[in-house]
């Protein structure tokens, strides 16, 4: 051994040292990482490894022979230096695949070396991933060699998933039972201190030590034991932070020595994560080529065939042990001409993909035909190695197509025409009717049916569905068009209904028939409706006419009374235009300050005390008196003016709290409610802060109201603002809950501090076991989740006693008070005394 061979063992002895070999033994390049300073690798390259090794000539021999039979080989040689110092030495063989060809990786390291502990680390659990080990089991090796090497007192390691959670996949040392089994998430703003948070978050480490004020809480959820410091590390894959490792210490801080080994030990474990991730996505890949649908096959530049799924062998009724081997002419029809295949080779041979439907012939000889898709595969030269060819079964697809047309026509679950159906089928009607003619047309709406939905389940919704257009059916002429348009609309064209009398004979028998008690399961369901009509050819002369004036009239009916039908009218014309002059009479009275603020009082039901005010904007027309919020709030929402409304709404009910406080009110809420469209103001959060900076206002006094279909229009820009508004302090309280969105994971996601039972719930719960059972429930939701419930509409001592038994923290209504003016609110509230 020459002088640089000698330098280069014994002055980096205690450094693993790494080579790329070729297949005979001779070196082909070394890492300069693993040389000392002033050594040059070229001097090794073209030499045998066992000419800078000479003690491991037998070590070299017997690894290249397992290397040729694709094995890895690992071999500890006692080695004598030039110095006469003599090592322990580890020789790790590899086998490294290179096109179709191979190379071989060495690494000689000491045994006793610490570097060589963590290459034997890693080689080791490198291994168990391709050996198919769970990602639990490696991860708990992982844990307890930390614990072992770097002064930790406990350690656990945890995937970053895309469903917002850190799913924990093992620990050592103490770690709490309950903190392992529940749930962490990384997307919480909640704990945000936490460094396992800001590790998954940001991708860097993040630490807290017995010095910071969070430590104790989070330290608690994590180990029974005292922790006196701890660090997330980031666990990266390709830029991405798919883990956090997070170590503790009982004793001490970890010196920078162990965090900087540390940091080199992720920077290893961020390799078997991405091998892990990669066999996964490699087994999803075969697993899902392999069970496809699709009959796949592959075959090799000469059209051999080499592989096929089971739905080839299914499709085609050759076993894959027949198929192999094999050209794909053995399922030849004998149908196609030479120029058909001539052009399928031509283009795949050129490297195009190549589709084409093709009659094929299975192995007992029936014919079936699949569209056919051949697609080259190129190898790094850029030439054919492969083609993969796809068959789709057309018959299955055929049979798709006609359930595409069923779906085009057909209401899937009542079997009527669906919608774009109904108005070609109206349309046609209308064409063949004379002017002298008339033609009815029906919009039905069942009542509150989200509510049956909330709580029985969609399986029973869908009963009731399709018991009502049953129903519908049995309840007018064999002629009847009948349509279920959406959700819980449906719609009847009557062709020739004769008079007026008649159809309103119609309207009515829909009704009786509809709302007669529908039984599911042991549930009595009493459906209610609304129904509009309009008749052809005084009402219009066209599908869309007939309907949209069917439609008017059914509006009517949802203001006027349950269960009734309402025909379309040139009063309802009327209406419309009506509209028109109170937009513009809004416009006039924004701009003359003529909405005012009434006030209605919320009541703790434990101490019987005002706890809160609800402000609820009334319009002091100066010709029709003061008129009341729902006669000018859609037209205001419709038309967009409710900003300029919501913005005086919030500052006169925070500027009345103040008075109201300077006069010697105790400490009491202000709700003000928010419209969908203030919510969606990109300055929302600073002009509410601005509204109580200038009234010198406390934070936690504005209660800010919000219903669930505002919250879930963006959830993302809601999780925003609602994280905004819950940090400056502000409450927030979920209005008319129950009726809107049926996932309740929002309350979950969102910063919320009250639900609000609403008053469809509340005003039939004496006399109404579902309703009861529905506001309970929501009580124990709220509770559950750490919020506080208020009812509102509260309209007799009975609803009260009721909640009160159930836990309701706060009431709301009439029983109380009815909303009062701001001068008479003092007066109340030194008098106010709340009877049980």
């Amino acid at each position: 051994m020459n002088h640089l061979d000698n330098r280069h063992i014994n002055m980096n002895k205690n450094h693993s040292k790494i080579y790329r070999l070729d297949n005979k033994g001779y070196i082909k390049a070394v890492d300069t990482m693993s040389l000392p300073v002033g050594s040059d690798a070229s001097a090794f390259v073209g030499k045998l490894l066992s000419d800078v090794y000479p003690d491991a000539l037998d070590c070299v021999n017997e690894a290249l022979s397992c290397i040729k039979n694709g094995n890895s080989y690992d071999s500890f040689i006692n080695y004598k230096d030039s110095l006469g110092d003599i090592d322990e030495l580890l020789f790790s063989f590899t086998p490294v695949k290179i096109d179709d060809d191979y190379e071989i990786s060495c690494q000689v390291r000491a045994k006793n070396d610490s570097y060589s502990s963590l290459d034997t680390f890693f080689n080791a659990s490198m291994k168990q991933v391709l050996n198919g080990e769970t990602i639990q089991l490696i991860s708990k090796n992982i844990c307890e060699y930390v614990i072992t090497n770097y002064d930790a007192s406990s350690v656990w390691v945890a995937s970053k998933e895309y469903d917002g959670t850190i799913k924990f996949l093992a620990s050592s040392g103490d770690i709490n039972r309950s903190f392992v089994e529940g749930n962490i998430f990384w997307n919480d703003m909640g704990d945000a201190q936490a460094p396992y948070v800001n590790a998954a978050r940001s991708g860097n480490k993040s630490f807290l030590d017995e010095n910071s004020s969070a430590m104790d809480r989070i330290s608690s959820k994590i180990s029974n034991s005292k922790i006196v410091h701890m660090i997330s590390f980031p666990i990266e894959s390709q830029g991405d932070v798919v883990g956090v490792l997070q170590i503790h210490a009982d004793k001490e801080t970890f010196s920078p020595q162990i965090v900087n080994r540390v940091e080199d030990f992720i920077a290893r474990l961020s390799v078997i994560f991405k091998l892990v991730r990669d066999q996964h996505n490699l087994h999803l890949l075969n697993a899902a080529i392999t069970h496809s649908s699709n009959a796949i096959f592959v075959t090799d530049a000469k059209g051999v065939l080499q592989w096929a799924n089971a739905s080839f062998e299914k499709l085609s009724g050759y076993s894959l042990k027949e198929a192999v081997g094999k050209t794909p002419s053995m399922l030849k029809s004998g149908l196609h001409s030479d120029e058909f295949y001539d052009a399928m080779y031509n283009s795949i041979n050129s490297g195009k993909i190549w589709k084409d439907e093709v009659i094929n012939r299975h192995k007992d000889g029936a014919l079936y035909t699949v569209e056919q898709t051949i697609t080259p595969i190129l190898d790094k030269a850029g030439k054919i190695s492969h083609f993969v060819t796809i068959h789709d079964d057309l018959t299955a697809s055929k049979h798709a197509e006609r359930r595409i047309q069923s779906l085009a026509n057909y209401d899937q679950l009542t079997g009527l025409l669906n919608r774009s159906s109904f108005l070609n089928h109206l349309s046609t009607a209308i064409s063949s009717a004379s002017r002298k003619d008339t033609l009815a047309v029906f919009l039905i709406d069942l009542m509150n049916f989200n509510r049956i939905n909330d709580t029985l389940g969609h399986k029973a919704g869908d009963k009731i569905l399709f018991e009502v257009s049953n129903r519908i059916k049995y309840s007018v002429p064999e002629n009847a068009i009948i349509s279920r348009m959406d959700g819980d609309k449906f719609a009847v064209a009557l062709p020739k209904a004769r008079t007026n009398n008649k159809t309103a004979e119609y309207a009515a028998n829909l009704i009786d028939n509809i709302t007669d008690v529908i039984f599911v399961g042991e549930h009595e369901i009493n459906v209610g409706v609304y129904e509009g009509v309009s008749v052809y050819p005084q009402d219009g002369d066209t599908a869309e006419k007939l309907i949209n004036a069917a439609d008017m009239a059914l509006q009517k009916s949802v203001v006027s009374a349950p269960n009734s039908y309402n025909f379309f009218s040139r009063e309802l014309n009327e209406e419309i235009e009506t509209r028109v002059v109170m937009e513009q009479e809004l416009r006039r009275a924004i701009a003359n300050n003529e909405f005012v603020l009434h006030y209605q009082p919320q009541v703790g039901i434990k101490n019987a005390k005002i706890v809160g005010w609800e402000a609820l904007v009334r319009w002091q027309h100066p010709e029709k008196g003061l008129v009341p919020p729902m006669k000018f709030i859609p037209i205001a929402e419709d038309s967009g003016l409710i900003s300029q409304i919501g913005d005086w709404v919030m500052g006169e009910a925070v500027r009345q709290l103040r008075e109201w406080i300077n006069e010697g009110m105790g400490e009491c809420s202000m709700a003000v409610n928010l419209s969908a469209i203030q919510f969606q103001q990109q300055d929302i959060v600073s002009a509410i802060e601005n509204v109580l900076a200038c009234n010198a206002i406390e934070h936690h006094l504005l209660e800010v109201e919000i219903t669930e279909s505002v919250v879930m229009q963006d959830a993302q820009k809601a999780d925003e603002i609602l994280s905004k508004l819950s940090e400056i302090g502000v409450r927030i309280s979920i209005d008319d809950f129950g009726t809107g969105y049926s996932s309740l994971s929002y309350l979950k996601r969102f910063p919320v501090d009250r639900l609000k039972i609403d008053r469809s719930f509340v005003s039939d719960m004496h006399v109404d076991y579902d309703d009861e059972q529905i506001a309970k429930t929501i009580i124990n939701l709220g509770h559950s989740l750490g919020l506080e419930v208020i009812s509102e509409g509260v309209e007799k001592n009975e609803q009260l006693r009721i909640l009160d038994k159930q836990g309701c923290d706060i009431v709301q209504g009439y029983y109380v008070s009815k909303p009062i003016p701001a001068a008479e609110v003092m007066a109340f509230y030194k008098n106010f005394k709340l009877e049980l």
